[in-house]
């Protein structure tokens, strides 16, 4: 599915990993000791959000599984 210009349309904070990676020359072990802190990018450069803590229980894992099936 291509949405603008021939890019097709991705998960964002794929994007955000892929980039990290792009800077730091391919090598995804300098993604995790990024020093560039003062990059808008860089909480997010593990491929998570950090500012989303989700607690589930059990059973909600068990009933979110069930629905990706």
């Amino acid at each position: 599915m291509e949405d603008l210009h021939g890019h097709t349309k991705k998960p964002l904070l794929k994007v955000i990993r892929k980039k990290c990676i792009d800077c730091c020359a391919g090598k995804y072990s300098e993604v995790q000791k990024c020093a560039a802190k003062d990059c808008d990018l860089w909480p997010y450069r593990m491929g998570k959000n950090p500012f989303h803590k989700r607690k589930m229980t059990n059973e909600q894992k068990q009933a979110a599984a069930q629905r990706l099936k």
